[in-house]
């Protein structure tokens, strides 16, 4: 039976000092994929030149217009224009393992039924100079935190809980991964990281500013109201509880 098509979805605002590796990181993996949607969002560096010059090794790119009001807005815009079965995310400045697709896609694919296959997510400083690895000196942390990137997602998720919120400028992910853990959707967290997080200091998310101070607790005060209106009274389950033993033959944390 043919496997679930895949379409990537990349948010590129002037990320030209990272975006190569994050590209070079899909080249890497051994699962075929439907496209590979760039999404540019008002770059005014090259960062789409350095697109361009990819497209012999990933003909699959195809680059959209975004709205220049962040990351959330721009995959709304991708959603709309994916073709694939199931849905990945890569930001510009971060890297997946080699492997990843496969090991997840592996899961969606068997039984139990899964529509949201996650895995660890580690956090790095320092990129290693001979490959698309954190560097063995570099600070480095593997936690199960919220992070697009890490999972794959079965396209009808986002026809049955929605898209990203755009009220949001930060924690729109936060915001989506509670919706997810309210509903009953089959969500399964792999013991091995799916996505290399580079920290630095042109992040997003590297200041802790009062924005995205307000929009994370907005994104857990609006989890607490709908479960509330739904009569529901317990705490969503903890993270550690999605997380499934490692499969036969793999070492858990560890990428193959």
């Amino acid at each position: 039976m043919k496997p679930p098509s895949i379409s990537v979805i990349m948010p590129a605002k002037n990320a030209s000092g990272f975006i190569a590796d994050a590209l070079r990181s899909i080249v890497l993996q051994d699962h075929p994929l439907e496209e590979v949607l760039i999404i540019d969002d008002h770059c005014d560096d090259d960062t789409m030149d350095i697109v361009a010059s990819f497209k012999a090794a990933l003909p699959q790119i195809r680059v959209l217009k975004g709205p220049g009001r962040g990351p959330g807005p721009a995959r709304n815009i991708a959603l709309e224009e994916a073709k694939g079965e199931v849905i990945a995310f890569l930001d510009a400045d971060d890297l997946w393992p080699e492997g990843k697709l496969e090991c997840q896609m592996a899961r969606i694919i068997r039984e139990p039924r899964a529509d949201v296959v996650a895995g660890r997510v580690r956090w790095f400083e320092t990129q290693s100079s001979v490959g698309l690895v954190p560097d063995a000196k570099s600070r480095m942390l593997d936690s199960l935190c919220v992070n697009l990137g890490a999972s794959l997602y079965r396209k009808e998720v986002f026809e049955r809980i929605g898209r990203f919120d755009e009220d949001y400028v930060y924690s729109e992910d936060l915001d989506f991964f509670m919706r997810l853990r309210e509903s009953d959707i089959p969500f399964v967290i792999l013991p091995r990281p799916t996505l290399f997080y580079r920290r630095h200091p042109q992040s997003m998310t590297f200041k802790y500013s009062d924005r995205e101070r307000r929009d994370f607790g907005r994104a857990i005060t609006m989890s607490i109201v709908r479960r509330r209106r739904q009569g529901r009274t317990s705490d969503l389950p903890p993270m550690e509880s999605y997380v499934e033993a490692a499969a036969p033959g793999t070492r858990p944390g560890t990428p193959p």
